[in-house]
């Protein structure tokens, strides 16, 4: 895929993004997927007030007890979504269902060890350990295998 950026003086409204191509693929997808993703932003209450989080901060998402929960570096805030919500909308994201009760941020991931069972321990950039599940880790070892990395 070729990628050429054009800048012009002439050019005053807001940047204008054009793909050309000959089928819509799934590639094709991913990227506009990617465009839209720095739009959206979760919601998290935290005392009392709700607060806007980046994709990009958020190290896993929890469901406990019926509540779902968003965990950063620094804060915990408790959300009105449901755990399929985030993983189908922050997908593009790197999100990653990582059990029935979580999703993981891949990005947030600072190294994996697999485990006895077909578990994946992941250690993240705070250092927390999560346990990736047998079930999800198969997809998570098919999708660091296609990817090479994440």
């Amino acid at each position: 895929m070729k990628i050429r950026i054009e800048k012009s003086p002439d050019y005053a409204s807001e940047p204008e993004i054009v793909i050309y191509c000959n089928k819509v693929d799934n590639e094709v997808e991913e990227i506009i997927s990617n465009l839209d993703l720095h739009k959206k932003k979760l919601v998290g209450l935290l005392e009392g007030r709700e607060h806007m989080i980046e994709p990009p901060e958020v190290l896993y998402c929890e469901s406990v007890d019926g509540d779902v929960y968003i965990y950063t570096e620094n804060r915990v805030y408790k959300t009105t979504y449901i755990l399929y919500e985030i993983e189908s909308g922050f997908r593009a994201a790197g999100y990653f269902r990582c059990s029935k009760s979580m999703i993981l941020n891949i990005h947030s991931i600072k190294s994996l060890k697999s485990e006895l069972g077909n578990r994946i321990d992941a250690v993240l950039i705070n250092g927390e350990h999560i346990i990736i599940s047998r079930h999800y880790a198969k997809l998570m070892r098919q999708m660091l295998k296609g990817a090479g990395n994440l």
